[in-house]
């Protein structure tokens, strides 16, 4: 009967290390799918969502960059001292180093402005997964860090149609007078 235990233990032992450098690969090739440094367009091209809940509040946006340089953004969020808010932006990005460099072409927010160029750090990236962090103006308080997941079957066009200006804010100028004379 120890002879059955032995032979077992040493089959148990090469199973487990040929398990073990089957998974060592495999592990490595994860590790590797996130990306910490040298991204490139490819990296960061889809749309993203992010949904976050906590005590203080509500926040689901949903962001598409696009391969030809387009962003869209829609953002909806809910907090108890400002109820419901809304912010819909459309701007061209671009890559610089590990950033995500942003001038807007349009937002529906009093606070960001046609022509504001706006920065955020990407903190990580794979295939799944996009963390980026806003630059902060105080440097000694960083801003807490956005962790987006690609999303598929969203239709890109309508995310930036939803992401730009309604009818109403469309037609923004106010009427010219002629000057009689």
């Amino acid at each position: 009967p120890d002879r059955r235990f032995e032979a077992m233990a040493v089959v148990l032992r090469i199973t487990g290390f040929v398990g073990l450098m089957t998974l060592l690969p495999g592990c490595a090739l994860l590790s590797d799918s996130v990306k910490t440094e040298q991204f490139i367009a490819e990296d960061i091209v889809g749309v993203w969502m992010l949904s976050d809940a906590s005590a203080e509040q509500l926040r689901i946006e949903q962001l598409a960059f696009l391969s030809d340089g387009r962003k869209c953004s829609v953002n909806l969020s809910f907090d108890a001292a400002d109820g419901a808010g809304e912010l819909r932006s459309k701007g061209r990005w671009r890559l610089s180093g590990d950033a995500i460099v942003t001038e807007l072409e349009y937002s529906a927010s009093a606070w960001l402005l046609k022509g504001d160029v706006l920065r955020q750090q990407i903190i990580s990236s794979s295939p799944t997964q996009l963390q980026l962090r806003w630059d902060s103006e105080e440097p000694s308080q960083p801003r807490p860090v956005s962790d987006y997941r690609r999303v598929s079957g969203v239709s890109v066009e309508d995310l930036c149609r939803l992401a730009g200006p309604r009818e109403q804010e469309a037609i923004q100028t106010p009427p010219t007078v002629e000057a009689s004379g």
